[in-house]
């Protein structure tokens, strides 16, 4: 059937109810109805997704409320996109104890999750293909579910949506319950964050050696330093107090330990607060 002659007046109903639809999940507790959003960033050609694309410190943020059904509606909040382009929806998720939380996820097209700096899940819901969802590949809370490990305290639950330019995209997301979880927009970068000289950064660049032998490097970049290597990570580091820097991505922490020259010669790397690695300062 085909429609022709139709047009679209902003703010005029005509003969029909300016008032909106009856939600039908307006008292249902469990959605998330507030997020920090990031602005749109063209994702380059011949790419699907990179870390380059996490949110840095320059990255500006936004508090998104949702619309019916929970939706974060990112053609209303942002327009059309004219090239793929990705943004990130955050909120901190303060959990009484350490816990598992099943979330039920609507999305168009791509998603990546990352809950405390560790990739979750990742998907895509792309219609008329073999891997559209349920239903019919348009977004829906019914498209996939998850679990979600939450330690006890702050938790940083940061999703990136992606689409391509002309179609619509959006996000819903529903836990299974709140019982000892709070949940709160967080349009910011990350807490720990501080500034720190750039003097001092540079103080903590150059060629550090593995365990193994092997070298990798420290070099800035804007308000922090990449670590790179070959068979390495690459990773960026943001300060977090003057001598210790963190790692998004990949949930580490880096120690940068001062010798009596106040140059720097050995960095110690922890995990979740455990030491698992010193690197030595090639000579």
């Amino acid at each position: 059937m085909a429609v022709k002659n139709l047009i679209v007046k902003t703010n005029e109903t005509e003969n029909l109810s300016p008032q909106p639809g009856v939600d039908p999940t307006a008292n249902d507790p469990r959605y998330i109805r507030s997020w920090g959003a990031s602005d749109p960033m063209t994702i380059p050609e011949k790419v699907d997704f990179s870390l380059d694309l996490l949110p840095d410190p320059q990255t500006k943020w936004r508090v998104l409320d949702t619309e019916r059904r929970g939706l974060v509606n990112l053609i209303r909040a942002f327009g059309k996109n004219e090239t793929r382009s990705i943004v990130w929806l955050k909120v901190k998720v303060n959990s009484a104890k350490t816990q598992k939380k099943k979330m039920e996820l609507g999305f168009v097209n791509d998603v990546w999750v990352f809950l405390n700096g560790q990739l979750t899940y990742i998907d895509k819901n792309l219609q008329g293909s073999p891997i559209e969802k349920t239903p019919g590949g348009r977004l829906s809370v019914e498209n996939t579910s998850f679990v979600l490990p939450l330690k006890e305290g702050d938790n940083e639950l940061l999703i990136g949506v992606a689409n391509d330019a002309a179609w619509g995209w959006g996000v819903v997301a529903r836990l299974e319950d709140l019982q000892g979880i709070t949940v709160a927009p967080d349009p910011a970068f990350d807490s720990r964050l501080v500034k720190i000289s750039g003097k001092l950064l540079d103080v903590y660049t150059g060629a550090f050696k593995l365990p193994t032998g092997e070298d990798v490097t420290l070099t800035r970049e804007s308000l922090g330093l990449r670590l790179f290597g070959e068979g390495f990570i690459d990773t960026m580091l943001y300060p977090m107090s003057e001598n210790r820097l963190f790692s998004r991505e990949r949930n580490l922490e880096f120690e940068f330990v001062k010798n009596e020259k106040f140059g720097v010669d050995t960095i110690v790397i922890y995990y979740e607060s455990k030491q698992i690695m010193t690197l030595k300062r090639a000579k």
